[in-house]
């Protein structure tokens, strides 16, 4: 289950993360906790009980896909089904930081390609209004060699630790 409360008066919201679906490894009850949450620690300089706390964490597709080719498959239709399924949860109510990990992600929730790692504050989500902040992260599989480059890790560890620090 979900748990996006209304922080108390003051309070910052949880950070929302969202990923494509598990790996093939990992658990769907407890989505970006693995290699690549671990990874997110890292780079945020973080320990994992206040990544935990700081972030609610969703898959859009409940079990790992299989593979298409050399990377995921991501049958588009349910994806788009789930992502409306996930915004009438209240992800983008409240002015909420959302992260999204992909381009498939982002495409599913009708943003626009934009740069990685960058703030943009959408006026709509699925044609509806929102106040929410979405930055857009590079996909966390190694098929993305974008987290190869030095200059990309400073980049990414900078904006973690800004996120969540």
């Amino acid at each position: 289950m979900i748990n996006l409360q209304h922080p108390e008066p003051g309070r910052k919201t949880q950070v929302v993360l969202i990923g494509q679906a598990p790996s093939r490894s990992g658990d769907p009850c407890y989505p970006l906790t693995g290699r690549f949450g671990r990874k997110i620690q890292e780079l945020a300089r973080i320990t994992e009980w206040t990544y935990l706390r700081k972030t609610v964490r969703i898959n859009v597709l409940p079990v790992y896909p299989g593979t298409n080719g050399k990377g995921d498959a991501f049958p588009l239709n349910k994806a788009r089904h789930m992502a409306r399924t996930i915004a009438e949860l209240g992800v983008f109510d409240c002015g909420r930081d959302v992260v999204m990990f992909g381009w498939n992600v982002a495409r599913v929730f009708g943003m626009p390609k934009t740069a990685w790692l960058m703030w943009e504050r959408p006026y709509r989500v699925l044609g509806e209004p929102c106040s929410t902040r979405v930055a857009v992260s590079p996909h966390p599989s190694g098929v993305s060699t974008w987290w190869n480059d030095p200059e990309n890790l400073r980049r990414a560890s900078a904006f973690w630790r800004g996120l969540l620090a």
